[in-house]
């Protein structure tokens, strides 16, 4: 079920939600790409913008999260190998 745009599961499947939140952060990406794409804005500027939008949507509470070595892997973005 889903809280406060979190789903919450009660077997520590978190398959689904890494994938939302990764779909999410992609999304936010492209919706502020007008200023983080922009080179005439400081670099600085621009990393605070990522961090306020892009990071903000895919970490939201992210502290409750126990994932797997496979989920870990997929949000560094790597490949990722099905379980056995």
């Amino acid at each position: 079920f889903k809280v406060l745009g979190t789903l919450i599961t009660v077997d520590n499947n978190f398959d689904v939600e890494v994938e939302n939140r990764l779909a999410r952060a992609t999304a936010a990406f492209w919706a502020s790409w007008e200023l983080l794409g922009c080179t005439s804005t400081p670099m600085a500027k621009r990393i605070q913008i990522f961090c306020a939008t892009v990071e903000a949507s895919f970490f939201w509470c992210a502290g409750s999260w126990n994932l797997r070595a496979e989920q870990l892997q997929r949000i560094k973005g790597g490949s990722v190998t099905p379980s056995a």
